[in-house]
């Protein structure tokens, strides 16, 4: 799937009058009740949302433990 995102998204900027995209990520901590959750640096049961977003929609999406500070 990942491979036909990156082919998707070449395309489409391919396709573009502009030949640069400009990359929002964003990382977000999602209050879980889930039982294996693990905890956030905020002390309390999570998931990690992830998403990287350009003009030409959603790029990259990853849902990870709650654990987890590396982006």
């Amino acid at each position: 799937m990942s491979e036909v995102n990156t082919d998707l998204v070449g395309f489409v900027q391919s396709n573009r009058e502009e030949q640069t995209a400009t990359l929002d990520m964003d990382a977000t901590l999602v209050e879980t009740e889930k039982a294996s959750a693990l905890g956030c640096y905020e002390g309390y049961a999570a998931t990690n949302r992830q998403h990287v977003v350009a003009e030409q929609g959603v790029v990259h999406t990853e849902f990870r433990d709650g654990n987890v500070l590396r982006i």
